[in-house]
């Protein structure tokens, strides 16, 4: 079949700026399939085609599969070096493995990386690709270099014993003794000749101007029920999860989950995070989940625009014992936007996290189908961890119909929500009307929330916003609070010009009193205070229509 373009659509594709990225995605790491029916597969049937450039002249160009098994071999490469060299080279006319199909590397010697190149195709995988298929490669590192896209269907795995790297640039770096060779994407290119050259931090060099693509798939990173999948398909990921492209797309409820480690994605173009999977009942989102360590994992997004629609969320938070949930900063150099949904027939789901860890207690995300989240989440009661920051960062940064920006300080404390548009930032519209529990409709929000059960004293964040125009409509807030024994933050506005309108507000406040704290155990607690609100603007419009 031929091969789809990535970015078809209504996408648009902007020029690449040349910029210079790195994807490392670390040690055994896993894509586990979603439940099937969460998005369409798009192969009948694999095809894996070597293009001729490396390996040896008497292996057929076609790869044959047996039993739907495809053995991809030391013949089928290169070894710079020979036996004593440390990567294994292939490149691929055609790599589009169907679902139910294996493609296994194997190497004659011990491999430290297999370096995969596909020219001049999107590479699909919607099958498993296995790397830990002996001795010489369990430990390998895997980087795949696929200029013109790549797409990971809804049943895609992928078992990898050390590290992944993926991207759409041209060509990626090797270094030795002060010596940089590269390894560039089409058949002609060059190939590293050192023997012990190793792929650089940051190598993947040139226009990077196609997109990746997870389409229903869960990038899956520690043995988590986050993760999705039968527990034999769950991996533990060591190293951090990045991917670099022109644009990136989790799609029909696609995740990315990780265990204490960063997740980065960086895009020339635009990162959307978009599509329902009504089977799961989820939308697509980005997750860590910090256990037992001494500090969580960060989530950075980079891009010209950030799109989180359908459900979407990015959620880091930690258990006890984790020092901080890590943070969640998103960059763009055109727009954010977070968009809900007023259709009064699109249900409500919800996310539990507290599933996640035992020790997490009390919170509860409902998440409305077509609304979008961004949150982070501290450590259980007593103790000392702290909640990660959110830091959004765009010329214009849109909240609409329901979206929320949110911490939670479950533990010693939290740091700030930070908002900085330097053109408009916008909060405006009601989630549905009608939810079927009774509710009220939720207005977009950004929140500061302290319950109050941690450490005495602990102080929930800041919300710190720096904007030229500053525009909350529909009942949209500001809100810091605390209902315990720790005290909320503040709201600090920096802004050209401030205008609160249709109900909208700026809100501080403690609900904590004695008698709740002695529910909860703790005699003799003094309840936490509100925090202020510093507004510092040249005009402020107040207006109840």
């Amino acid at each position: 079949m031929s091969s789809p373009d990535p970015s078809e659509g209504a996408r648009r594709n902007t020029k690449p700026r040349g910029r210079s990225f790195g994807l490392v995605l670390g040690a055994t790491l896993a894509l586990c399939g979603a439940t099937a029916g969460s998005a369409d597969n798009l192969l009948t049937g694999s095809t894996l085609t070597r293009d001729g450039s490396l390996g040896s002249e008497q292996v057929p160009l076609e790869i044959p599969g047996t039993g739907g098994v495809f053995d991809i071999g030391e013949s089928h490469g290169s070894r710079p070096g020979g036996s004593n060299g440390i990567n294994l080279l292939h490149s691929f006319g055609v790599f589009e493995l169907a679902s139910g199909d294996t493609a296994n590397f194997h190497a004659d010697y011990p491999t430290e990386n297999i370096v995969v190149r596909v020219p001049y195709s999107v590479t699909i995988i919607e099958g498993s690709l296995d790397t830990e298929t002996g001795p010489n490669t369990n430990g390998a590192n895997l980087y795949w270099l696929s200029p013109r896209g790549v797409i990971f269907g809804n049943d895609a795995t992928l078992d990898v014993g050390g590290s992944l790297a993926v991207s759409t640039a041209d060509s990626l770096a090797f270094g030795a003794d002060g010596e940089t060779q590269t390894f560039e994407a089409h058949a002609e290119g060059q190939v590293p000749t050192l023997a012990t050259a190793r792929p650089e931090a940051f190598g993947f060099l040139g226009n990077a101007s196609q997109r990746i693509v997870l389409n229903g798939s869960v990038l899956c990173g520690g043995n988590d029920i986050g993760c999705g999948g039968s527990p034999s398909r769950r991996r533990a990921v060591m190293g951090s999860i990045t991917l670099e492209a022109g644009g990136i797309d989790l799609l029909e409820g696609a995740a990315i989950v990780a265990s204490n480690q960063d997740v980065n994605l960086v895009a020339t173009d635009s990162i959307e995070l978009s599509g329902f999977d009504p089977v799961d009942d989820r939308g697509s989102s980005i997750r860590i989940n910090n256990r037992n360590t001494q500090a969580g994992g960060n989530i950075t997004l980079t891009a010209d625009r950030i799109h989180l629609t359908d459900g979407a969320a990015v959620i880091n938070l930690s258990q006890a014992g984790v020092e901080s949930s890590g943070n969640i900063h998103l960059s763009a150099t055109r727009g954010i936007r977070l968009d809900g949904s007023s259709e009064a027939n699109m249900p409500i789901g919800s996310l539990i996290l507290q599933n996640n860890f035992n020790d997490l207690v009390g919170i509860s995300a409902r998440l409305q189908r077509g609304s979008a989240d961004i949150l982070t989440v501290g450590s259980a009661v007593d103790a000392a961890g702290s909640t990660g920051a959110i830091t959004l960062e765009a010329p214009v940064i849109e909240l609409q119909d329901g979206a929320e920006v949110t911490t939670f300080a479950y533990g010693r404390a939290s740091a700030d929500i930070t908002l900085l548009a330097s053109d408009r930032l916008e909060l405006s519209g009601r989630g549905r009307e009608t939810p079927s529990d009774g509710s009220l409709a939720s207005s977009s929000a950004v929140q500061s929330r302290n319950p109050g059960f941690g450490e005495a004293g602990a102080r929930a964040g800041d919300i710190v916003v720096r904007a030229g125009d500053v525009v909350l409509r529909d009942g949209a807030s500001f809100a810091v609070d605390t209902a315990g024994r720790g005290h909320a933050g503040a709201i600090l506005i920096e802004a050209d010009r401030l205008a609160l309108l249709g109900e909208s507000g700026l809100y501080s406040s403690s609900t904590a009193t004695t008698a709740l704290l002695e529910e909860n155990g703790l005699f003799g607690a003094v309840p936490g205070q509100a925090g202020r609100i510093d507004v510092r603007a040249e005009s402020v419009r107040l207006s109840g229509a």
